[in-house]
């Protein structure tokens, strides 16, 4: 493998809004963020998630030290953007089993939480 492929080479998962359900379902199994902003988050979000700030913890990588690498990490943000990077950057901090909800909330259609 080249050098430029290990850098690019993906090492979470993508999963689409309704591949999520089965997850919701289960969720003591697995480590659920919202990565959208607290106002974002504070205008309506999927119940089973929890806020962590994609620019704050960019900013202090030392929030993800709250999550357990031995767990599967669910992320979500507005539209598949952020939780793809936050992905790729828990990836690269070890995570062992990361997924991303590509295309995000807005494709969500289930009952949000204010």
């Amino acid at each position: 493998m080249s050098l430029l492929r290990a850098f690019t080479t993906r090492k979470y998962h993508n999963i689409t809004i309704d591949e999520l359900e089965p997850f919701l379902l289960d969720k003591e199994k697995y480590q659920l963020y919202d990565v959208r902003t607290i106002q974002e988050y504070n205008y309506g979000h999927i119940k089973e998630f929890h806020n962590l700030d994609y620019y704050q913890f960019m900013k202090n990588l030392e929030m993800i030290d709250i999550l357990d690498k031995e767990k599967p990490v669910i992320l979500i943000c507005q539209t598949g953007s952020r939780s793809a990077a936050a992905a790729h950057m828990l990836s690269l901090k070890g995570f062992k089993d990361v997924y991303n909800v590509k295309k995000g909330y807005v494709n969500y259609r289930g009952k949000i939480t204010r």
